[in-house]
C-alpha cells in the first residue's frame, strides 16, 4: 500500500513509489490511501501523545498561541517551566497586553530569542484592542511574530481550521515517508512539502493530525536514530523499506561555528554589582547585563581584583567565550553612551528582577561560586 499515490515505474517487491519523483510535478493521491495514513497516525497519537499543559479537549487559544511562540527553535522540555511561569504572570491576554514590555521580557529571561517576547507583547495589544482572537490562519498572519507555520498551528489546533503545518519534525516524517530528496528549506521541495501536508490534513481533527505529525517527528522519527520499528507508518515508509531512513531529509550544509570572545566588567561597590541597560537599537535591546566594556570607558575609577573562570555559551552557530574581570569600585558615576542608557547597583540575588540573558545568569553563577569559595577559605583560616 502506498498511501494511494500511484507510481510511474515499477520498483522492487518491498518499495513503493509515491509519484513524487523528478518527473512528477504533483503526487496523485486516492482517498483510501489518505484515510489509511490519517487513521494510523491519529490512532497512534491518541495512545502515545504527551500530556502537555496547552493540550486540552477544548484548547485555549491564548495557551496554544503562547506555547507555539515559545516552541519556536526551543524544545518542549526547556519550554515547560517558562510557560508555567509566564502564565502565572500573565494569565490572560489582557494582562499581557497591559504589562510593560520590560516586564514581559523579564518573565521571558533565560528562554532566548527575545524578539519573540516583544512581538508577542505587541500582538497581544492588537488582540486585546480588537476584543477577539483571530480565527483563521490568514488573520493570525497579520500579527507580528507570526509566520506560516505558527499561524497554521494555532488556527488548526485552537480553531479547527483545515490548514497544514510544516516544521522540522514534519519535514523529517514526510521526506522519509515519501523519500523526498533535496533541501527542504528551499524550493522546489519546500513548496512540495507544504502542498503534500495540505493534502494530508483532514477536515475532521485537523489540529490533532498536525500535532500527530509533529509528535511522531519528536518522539519516533528522530533526526539521528529514528525508532522505525515502532513507527505507525513503517509499513509504507519508503525510506524505511529501502533502509535509508537516516539519509532523509537531505542534510543542509553545516554552517561553520563563529567563535566570539567577550569580556565583562564585574564592578563591586559595597556588596553590589553594576548592571547596565543596553540601548534599544542593538542585539538584546533594552536588556540588562554586566557591562561588556572596561570601567574606564564607563567613566569609573576602579581597582582590579582578578578574573573569574571563563563562561562558555552557545547560540545557534556562535560559540561564545566570555572572561569576567572583577573590579572594586573607587569613585565616579557611570556615564551613558551609545552602548548603555541606564545603570543600577544590585545585589547578586536581585538579578532575577531584571530582564537579562542566560549568559549573564552564568556570570552570576560564577560570582556566587567565587563568593562561596572565599567564605570557605575564611572559615579554614579561622
Amino acid at each position: 500500500m502506498s498511501w494511494g499515490v500511484k507510481s510511474r515505474r515499477k520498483l522492487g517487491p518491498r518499495t513503493t513509489d509515491y509519484g513524487l519523483g523528478t518527473g512528477d510535478k504533483r503526487p496523485r493521491t486516492t482517498d483510501y490511501g489518505l484515510r489509511t495514513l490519517r487513521k494510523r497516525l491519529l490512532s497512534w497519537f491518541d495512545v502515545n501523545c504527551r500530556t502537555l499543559p496547552w493540550r486540552k479537549a477544548r484548547p485555549n487559544p491564548y495557551h496554544v498561541w503562547l506555547s507555539e511562540i515559545m516552541l519556536q527553535q526551543t524544545q518542549v522540555e526547556t519550554v515547560l517551566p517558562y510557560y508555567r511561569k509566564f502564565l502565572r504572570a500573565f494569565p490572560m491576554v489582557s494582562a499581557l497586553a497591559a504589562a510593560p514590555v520590560e516586564e514581559v521580557v523579564r518573565q521571558w529571561s533565560g528562554l532566548g530569542y527575545y524578539s519573540r517576547a516583544r512581538n508577542l507583547h505587541r500582538a497581544a495589544q492588537i488582540v486585546a484592542e480588537g476584543r477577539r482572537f483571530p480565527q483563521t490562519k490568514a488573520e493570525w498572519l497579520r500579527l507580528p511574530g507570526i509566520g506560516e507555520y505558527t499561524a497554521g498551528a494555532i488556527a488548526s489546533i485552537a480553531f479547527g481550521e483545515k490548514v497544514p503545518v510544516v516544521d522540522g519534525n514534519v519535514i523529517r516524517v514526510l521526506t522519509r515517508a515519501f523519500a523526498l530528496k533535496g533541501d527542504p528549506k528551499k524550493n522546489p521541495l519546500k513548496k512540495r512539502l507544504w502542498d503534500l501536508a495540505g493534502r494530508l490534513v483532514p477536515s475532521a481533527r485537523p489540529g490533532d493530525f498536525n500535532q500527530a505529525l509533529m509528535e511522531l517527528g519528536a518522539l519516533v522519527c528522530l533526526p539521528k536514530e529514528p525508532k522505525c520499528p515502532i513507527c505507525p507508518l513503517r509499513k509504507d515508509c519508503r525510506a524505511y523499506l529501502e533502509g535509508k531512513a537516516a539519509r532523509f531529509p537531505t542534510p543542509a550544509p553545516r554552517q561553520p561555528m563563529k567563535k566570539i570572545r567577550l569580556q565583562a566588567s564585574l564592578i563591586e561597590k559595597e556588596g553590589r554589582f553594576l548592571l547596565a541597560k543596553r540601548n534599544g537599537a542593538r542585539h538584546l535591546q533594552s536588556m540588562w547585563e554586566f557591562p561588556q566594556v572596561s570601567p574606564r570607558r564607563l567613566g569609573l575609577k576602579t581597582k582590579s581584583k582578578g578574573v573569574l573562570p571563563p563562561v562558555k555559551h552557545a547560540i545557534m552557530n556562535r560559540s561564545i567565550l566570555l572572561r569576567p574581570f572583577c573590579f572594586a569600585y573607587l569613585q565616579g558615576r557611570p556615564r551613558r553612551g551609545k552602548n548603555y542608557v541606564a545603570y543600577q547597583w544590585i545585589r547578586s540575588e536581585e538579578l532575577k528582577n531584571y530582564p537579562t540573558s542566560s549568559l549573564n545568569q552564568k556570570i552570576l553563577k560564577g560570582i556566587l561560586q567565587e563568593g562561596s569559595r572565599r567564605r570557605g577559605g575564611d572559615r579554614k583560616e579561622a
